[in-house]
């Protein structure tokens, strides 16, 4: 199936998401990834406190949806 990736600027692990995107790129899944430098881990459970949360919500939302057909 294919992979959506959320990746954070402030992320200890997303140098690690990058290679294991790529990797399974190589293997020909299809994999999207959406960079949000100035977030940090776990930044998805802030949706109180950030407008860029919510839209990165919707933004991953939106891009599962179209992979399932359902957008």
């Amino acid at each position: 199936p294919p992979a959506h990736f959320v990746l954070c600027g402030w992320d200890p692990l997303k140098d690690e998401g990058l290679a294991y995107a790529d990797k399974m790129a190589s293997f020909g899944v299809r994999v999207t990834v959406r960079e949000h430098p100035g977030m940090v881990h776990g930044f998805m459970n802030m949706t109180a406190l950030s407008d860029t949360v919510r839209l990165a919500i919707r933004d991953a939302g939106h891009v599962v949806g179209k992979a399932l057909g359902a957008v």
